[in-house]
């Protein structure tokens, strides 16, 4: 299937309403939802990755590249985004990064009752956008 079409078709298989506490530039974590981290972000990690998540370890995260497609930047180096998992649930780790990046950006801020929605494109990273809640 052409990569494009594949993208398009799969466009935002992970969505994710944001409460007032995750909009607040204190939140450090987002819990994400479990399923659909499972089925759709889980798969397209490295296999190194999957064995970190499935490690008895208590908390366990790995790095995941992201890329805002609102704003036209990725996430690297000291603002680079984890996958956490602890006690069973899912959390993008250095949610802050997104949160403050945003708020320097007229029009871009984050509210409660937006939805973060995330999926795995062809170029290797998970693509991420805000979407404004009604």
């Amino acid at each position: 299937m052409n990569p494009i079409l594949h993208d398009f078709m799969n466009l935002w298989q992970v969505k994710k309403q944001i409460t007032l506490d995750e909009a607040l530039p204190t939140m450090v974590d987002l819990l994400l939802p479990k399923q659909q981290v499972e089925e759709h972000i889980i798969p397209h990690l490295s296999a190194q990755s999957r064995d970190i998540l499935r490690s008895r370890r208590r908390t366990k995260k790995v790095d995941i590249p992201v890329y805002d497609d609102d704003i036209g930047e990725g996430f690297e180096g000291s603002t680079e985004l984890e996958l956490e998992k602890s006690g069973g649930e899912y959390f993008l780790a250095n949610w802050t990064h997104v949160i403050m990046r945003r708020r320097a950006m007229r029009g871009r801020q984050i509210q409660a009752g937006d939805y973060l929605v995330m999926n795995f494109r062809s170029d290797g990273k998970f693509h991420i956008s805000i979407e404004k809640g009604f």
